[in-house]
């Protein structure tokens, strides 16, 4: 069974936040991606994961289904996790792999390119 850390806010999603609380942009939950890939001790730490940019081996990319604020400081997004491709009903990933890596994606509403490990 995976043993995951506590959430880290990343560098670039917390200039995207800080745009946000300024006025600047809306935020828009993307997607969330699973992966593989695997890190040492001090790869681990709060500050070295804040500078990702991308999941160090991605393996699969999911849609944000649902969204609903929970309370005041909370925000709850779903996502169905499947192995299969919703146009062509074909398996997405043919071979196992440990799942190490959990990202959560965002971007600046109505800018396309401003998409960012939050």
């Amino acid at each position: 069974m995976s043993e995951f850390g506590n959430a880290v806010l990343t560098s670039a999603g917390l200039a995207l936040l800080n745009k946000a609380v300024s006025g600047e942009a809306r935020l828009e939950f993307t997607r969330m991606a699973l992966g593989d890939g695997t890190y040492t001790e001090e790869q681990k730490t709060p500050a070295a994961l804040q500078t990702l940019t991308a999941l160090r081996s991605e393996r699969g990319s999911y849609d944000i289904s649902t969204k609903s604020t929970v309370n005041a400081t909370t925000v709850k997004l779903t996502a169905l996790l499947t192995n299969w491709d919703k146009e062509t009903g074909e398996a997405l990933i043919t071979e196992g792999f440990h799942q190490n890596e959990i990202g959560l994606f965002c971007k600046a509403v109505g800018d396309d390119t401003s998409e960012v490990l939050y």
